[in-house]
């Protein structure tokens, strides 16, 4: 097993043949890859950048990509579609309020986008995202056993705690094969990958492939972005359209500014039968305040400038978010905000 993850190492992914990887890949006969079920009522959310302006309205919108990528990804080979996800562990009422499920379920899926690798490090996005409910059960693969991972957050630990006495159920030589493979397979799903160099998902994407010819529909690893605490998870088209439904959409605000907030703008729960919805609950907007606080009044009004100057339609939203909090019709100054944070009570307002 050992000397098949060398040579894996070894390959250059930028001339080896697809067919040379996936013998290799292939070669990893047995080993006890971990499996988990999800049931009726579990959550997965998708998240798609809303360019120039457009607004999403349909579930078609939301669902996976119509057409098959002409690029590898981390979980999928040319000429495929697939639906990318995150996971969270949480149910879907909590995104109203809890500003970390937020993040959790959000930055995943948008940073392994090609928007968010090609755009500014400083800017601001309008994200719509859907949240998908299981409502008929189906199985997956789980790569995120690697001891590096435990503490990250709670939901991975029990997924690991899980995998641990799985493999006391197995003889030795099979928990050593596991661990081996694993922690390797968990590192190339792991690692960055720059824009433009998606041959270096080739060892991920097909095995991923490997994955689908075990029977399994599905693959759950740890998201690089989120530095192993967040999840993602990839799901064959077919399997989305027979097992999940969506629940809820929503949009957001996402800051990418020396980190990442994001802010809950708007929501809908009512998605009609044709797949149609409308936003009509306005959602927290604490991560305005939040980012503000982080950024301080310079640096926050100087972003959303440049972005205004930019006509990107998220820096407008920001406008129109924080006239309706503070319930004012002025331009928004720089003075404006330094006053929010030397007057208002944020964590109060958060709170309640």
């Amino acid at each position: 097993m050992s000397k098949i993850i060398e040579r894996l190492k070894e390959l250059d992914l930028n001339t080896a043949t697809d067919e040379e990887i996936y013998d290799l890949l292939s070669k990893i006969e047995t080993f006890p890859l971990f499996t988990r079920t999800f049931h009726k009522g579990e959550i997965i959310v998708r998240s798609r950048p809303n360019d120039k302006k457009e607004v999403f309205n349909c579930k078609s919108d939301l669902i996976y990509p119509p057409n098959p990528t002409s690029e590898y990804g981390r979980a999928n080979i040319k000429n495929t579609i697939s639906f990318y996800g995150s996971l969270i562990g949480n149910d879907y009422y909590s995104f109203l309020d809890n500003q970390k499920d937020l993040i959790d379920a959000i930055v995943p899926t948008i940073t392994e986008q090609r928007f968010f690798k090609v755009s500014n490090e400083n800017s601001i996005y309008k994200i719509t995202y859907g949240v998908w409910e299981v409502v008929n059960s189906f199985n997956v693969a789980v790569l995120v056993q690697n001891n590096k991972y435990r503490g990250k957050n709670n939901y991975i630990d029990a997924i690991i705690r899980d995998y641990d006495s799985y493999l006391l159920t197995v003889d030795k030589d099979m928990q050593k094969h596991g661990r081996i493979v694993t922690e390797y397979l968990c590192d190339e799903f792991f690692k960055k990958v720059p824009y433009e160099q998606d041959q270096q998902y080739r060892i991920s994407a097909y095995f991923t492939e490997r994955v689908y010819d075990m029977s399994f529909v599905g693959l759950i690893y740890p998201s690089t972005k989120m530095e192993g605490s967040g999840l993602n998870i990839v799901i064959k088209p077919e399997i989305v359209d027979n097992n999940l439904k969506l629940k809820r959409a929503g949009e957001c605000t996402v800051y990418r500014y020396n980190g990442i907030d994001v802010s809950h703008d708007k929501v809908a729960d009512n998605i009609n039968a044709d797949g149609s919805f409308s936003f009509d609950k306005e959602g927290n907007g604490h991560g305005h305040l939040l980012c503000l606080r982080r950024l301080g009044a310079n640096n926050y009004f100087n972003l959303l400038q440049t972005e205004l100057n930019r006509n990107n339609i998220a820096a407008f939203t920001v406008v129109d978010k924080f006239k309706k909090i503070f319930n004012i019709n002025d331009d928004l100054t720089k003075e404006f905000f330094q006053n929010i944070l030397d007057t208002v009570d944020i964590e109060k307002i958060i709170m309640n």
